[in-house]
């Protein structure tokens, strides 16, 4: 997205595709931002891996509602 846009987008950088995103980090060493999916709140959730551009780059399973994210260096 463009800093001087007078308008927000209308596609979706990263689509939920029926996630229930609850947790954010960024890692800036990297440039990827991490999103924390806790699904129902009962099981397991996934912690999942994108790059700048919006792509899946991986994901992992984490314990139930996973909400906390951070990098050290």
């Amino acid at each position: 997205m463009d800093v001087y846009a007078e308008s927000l987008p209308t596609d979706l950088f990263i689509p939920t595709e029926g996630r229930v995103w609850y947790g954010m980090g960024y890692n800036p060493n990297a440039h990827e931002l991490w999103l924390s999916d806790a699904k129902d709140y009962q099981q397991a959730g996934t912690v999942y891996r994108f790059g700048r551009d919006g792509k899946h780059l991986s994901s992992y399973e984490a314990g139930i509602i996973p909400s906390i994210i951070r990098f050290f260096q």
